[in-house]
């Protein structure tokens, strides 16, 4: 323990000399190579806040358990059909071909037609009909509700928005529509792959994996996540920051609630460029399933979570202060006391982190896959990782 604490101070040292005000950022991945300090000797048994017995409960966990509903080994739907983004600029290939038809610009939606090992062929609207090619996915993100529908979607941001700080509203941002998927009042958008009203919900390919096996690892407990969060436009996160900033140069106790040693600010909002523009952050809760049923898309069976009763966390859903911290301090592994005693935080935690996920040391609800992290920084494309854009379009359809 003692060298984890040394070894972080001086991690944070060495980041302090990194110019560009992404230290803070970087230090997730030195958490990501200490998972194990982070994570519980067993795993946690999570105590129901009302029962659900007899004939329900087990034909419940009969299909939360079966296996043969996941394609591929960790997606509960096939890729072809679902809605895809380009993250940042992405070539446009020729089949059969190294002939670039076009670069996508960071933002660009498609329908995914086809993988074949870490391409794409993919479809996207044009002024003159459909044009096709192959991307590499690498570069792309995937709506997660196309492909695991078994999530509980609930994207507060698309219509009102839950950010607080020590229990109060901040001023423009909490209750406010920041981003819009549709005209709804709801933020929702018809997906006819689904057919139903859902959350447009990107995250980067690789990502929508793990947070797939952490959701499997939920539902195998009788438990399912609930998603309020993926990717978010560069212009809100800049938005939140200030509106923050403001909030507590005007009140001491917003200001204390953010800015105790060892915290500051950038622990609860990122003042810069964050891994949720960058497509592979997710804001998660946890509920317990209460009624579960099976439906078909284009021949392939999934799940469909009908009642659910959301966990009591530590502290309410972007709760933007000390209140939702995780461990004692950024670079240390103890956990905090509201943690520690949150038999539902803790098994959140288990679910994610046993996935790949890392979670951030300022807020329960946050976790970052530093894995997809590390590949893009590898193949050298992060830093153009900014999502300077907003998405409205969704041409997901049946897979087929």
């Amino acid at each position: 323990m003692g060298l984890f604490v040394l070894l972080g101070a001086t991690f944070l040292t060495i980041l302090a000399l990194i110019p560009g005000g992404n230290a803070l950022e970087l230090f997730r991945g030195f958490i990501d190579g200490n998972q194990s300090e982070y994570r519980q000797a067993t795993s946690p048994t999570v105590s129901n806040p009302t029962s659900n017995t007899g004939v329900a409960r087990a034909n419940n966990l009969r299909l939360l358990n079966d296996d043969s509903f996941y394609h591929a080994g960790y997606l509960e739907l096939p890729v072809a059909g679902a809605t895809g983004w380009a993250a940042t600029a992405t070539s446009l290939v020729r089949s059969g071909t190294d002939e670039v038809i076009a670069v996508l610009s960071a933002g660009t939606a498609f329908r995914i037609l086809e993988e074949e090992d870490a391409w794409w062929y993919i479809e996207r609207a044009t002024g003159s009909g459909g044009e096709t090619g192959w991307v590499q996915h690498t570069y792309c993100m995937i709506n997660l509700p196309d492909v695991v529908p078994s999530i509980i979607y609930d994207n507060t941001n698309a219509y009102s928005s839950a950010f607080i700080s020590s229990g109060e509203n901040i001023p423009g941002i909490t209750g406010a529509r920041l981003y819009s998927f549709s005209d709804r009042s709801d933020g929702r958008s018809f997906n006819a792959r689904l057919q139903r009203y859902e959350y447009i919900v990107p995250v980067l390919y690789s990502t929508a994996k793990r947070v797939s096996q952490a959701q499997r690892n939920a539902l195998e407990n009788g438990d399912t996540l609930i998603m309020y969060e993926a990717f978010r436009p560069a212009s809100v996160q800049t938005q939140v920051a200030d509106a923050l900033s403001a909030f507590a140069n005007a009140n001491s106790d917003i200001r204390t609630g953010i800015s105790t040693p060892p915290w500051s600010i950038g622990w609860f909002i990122s003042t810069g460029i964050s891994n949720h523009q960058r497509g592979y952050a997710v804001d998660i809760g946890l509920a317990r399933v209460i009624a579960v049923e099976e439906a078909e898309i284009g021949g392939y069976r999934y799940r469909r979570i009908t009642q659910f009763e959301i966990y009591e966390m530590p502290s309410p859903i972007h709760e933007l202060s000390i209140r939702s911290i995780t461990t004692v301090g950024p670079a240390s592994s103890e956990l905090s006391e509201s943690i520690k005693n949150n038999p539902y935080a803790l098994a959140l935690r288990h679910y994610a982190m046993d996935a790949g996920l890392t979670p951030l040391p300022s807020e329960w609800w946050h976790f970052d896959d530093l894995h997809t992290a590390q590949n893009i920084t590898e193949m050298g494309g992060n830093g153009n990782f900014r999502g300077n854009f907003e998405i409205r379009y969704i041409l997901s359809v049946p897979p087929g």
